[in-house]
């Protein structure tokens, strides 16, 4: 059985084990303080690292996404962007992604 249990963590400073960084830009404490309650909401609903993406053959719906620190903050800068932040990347954001390509797939509860 594959035990992928997932944490969301906060650091006040930024470890030195994250070297690659691109800023996207400045926002307020308001929005700051908005974007820690919907983190808190992800975190909440999103228990498990799932670093596969899988895609059904034939479909456009099936399968099931990705949960990784990429998934987190593409859905955190769309959330930031409907508090009304606007980013100003200063290069593009790399994605390191996986797919799987399956005929099909089963969810199980362990």
């Amino acid at each position: 059985v594959w035990q992928n249990k997932g944490a969301t963590r906060y650091y006040t400073g930024v470890p030195s084990k994250f070297t690659n960084f691109t800023f996207v830009g400045t926002t307020d404490g308001a929005t700051f303080n908005k974007l820690m309650d919907w983190i808190h909401d992800y975190d909440r609903l999103h228990k498990t690292f799932e670093p596969v993406e899988i895609v059904v053959n034939g479909t456009k719906t099936g399968g099931h996404g990705s949960r990784m620190c990429h998934d987190l903050f593409y859905y955190a800068l769309a959330a930031l962007v409907d508090m009304g932040f606007e980013p100003t990347p200063a290069d593009f954001i790399f994605r390191d992604h996986i797919m799987v390509f399956a005929e099909s797939y089963e969810k199980v509860d362990v």
